[in-house]
């Protein structure tokens, strides 16, 4: 698709929206303003917690410490940051109207759609991430004897979730954003309530007129029906696990009783 098609309902050279100067336009401005005031907190607790990770030495045994576990958690905060990040590229700050002006004098292009996809994509791996959290936690109870021992069963079940979970989830987002490939990133205005000169980033010419949402709703149950099943079995195990201790504390204290 040529970059000089203008789509239609997009501003790309409209005058109108050439000519736009930015002013303060209420709430638009107000919202795009808010989330740093939970978001930069946000940003340092995700660097320290990072920070943290690379510096802590996991070769050495201590009760209570799994890479692993750290390792999901980083990168389940990482990338839900980085959504944050392009949907607020795509949506709360165009529409402060800052940069309408220069949008509106540039013909759709592929640039504009590298938001849109990067938005997607980290969309899809923070819902995905989340859900080696219980699987690894799982393998601790599976082998609990094993915990403080040198490559341990646990540690190298954990390895393999890791070498091949964490792969397949920077891969599979390509498969549910293929058809962004032929599309180009446009401009449009906003709709009521917003005024004049709020706009967001869209996409337009996807193959085969398909759309995110389809993807989306569809990743979304399958998530979350993955994320239930594995907090099942993640409870089921602590119970037992917690029966177990029951038994061998009684147990004690019967014989210690004799």
């Amino acid at each position: 698709m040529s970059d000089s098609f203008i789509p239609p309902g997009t501003i790309h050279f409209n005058q109108s929206y050439m000519n736009y100067e930015y002013e303060f336009n209420g709430f638009p401005t107000i919202l795009a303003i808010i989330p740093w005031f939970y978001m930069l907190p946000t940003l340092i607790v995700i660097l320290k917690i990072s920070s943290v990770y690379l510096k802590t030495d996991w070769d050495t045994l201590e009760a209570g410490k799994n890479q692993y576990v750290f390792l999901v958690i980083s990168l389940s905060l990482i990338f839900s940051y980085i959504f944050f990040v392009f949907d607020y590229i795509e949506v709360r700050l165009p529409a402060t109207g800052y940069f309408t002006s220069y949008c509106a004098g540039i013909a759709p292009n592929h640039w504009l759609k590298m938001v849109i996809f990067l938005g997607f994509y980290s969309n899809y791996c923070a819902m995905a991430f989340p859900f080696l959290m219980p699987v690894v936690r799982l393998m601790i109870l599976m082998y609990p004897k094993d915990h403080n021992k040198v490559r341990t069963s646990i540690e190298i079940y954990n390895v393999v979730i890791m070498i091949v979970g964490v792969p397949l989830i920077l891969l599979y987002p390509i498969a549910c954003t293929f058809f962004l490939l032929p599309a180009i990133g446009t401009c449009k205005q906003l709709e009521y309530p917003y005024p004049f000169g709020s706009i967001w980033i869209y996409y337009y010419g996807a193959a085969f007129g398909m759309r995110n949402s389809t993807f989306y709703m569809t990743n979304s149950i399958i998530w979350l029906i993955f994320a239930i099943i594995a907090n099942i079995a993640l409870f089921y195990k602590l119970r037992k696990a917690k029966e177990r201790l029951i038994t061998v504390q009684t147990s004690g204290i019967s014989h210690r009783a004799l």
